[in-house]
């Protein structure tokens, strides 16, 4: 694993909004998701790139997120 960002890796919010990553591995959602108080729905992102595993994340936080190679 090189721990290194990941550009155009497409992140996928409970299967409507889709965005990809920058060239520093960076994206930004927004909408009306819940997920951030309690009794609000939760927020599932699919993160997916072509050669990596996909892997699904809910409410994610600003911790980095790690995909790996196929």
């Amino acid at each position: 694993m090189t721990k290194l960002p990941l550009d155009s890796v497409l992140c996928a919010s409970n299967g409507s909004d889709k965005i990809y990553t920058d060239s520093l591995g960076k994206y930004y959602l927004c909408g009306p998701f819940g997920g951030c108080m309690s009794g609000c729905p939760d927020v599932v992102i699919e993160f997916s790139k072509k050669g990596f595993k996909s892997q699904k994340v809910t409410n994610p936080n600003k911790s980095d997120i790690y995909l790996e190679k196929e």
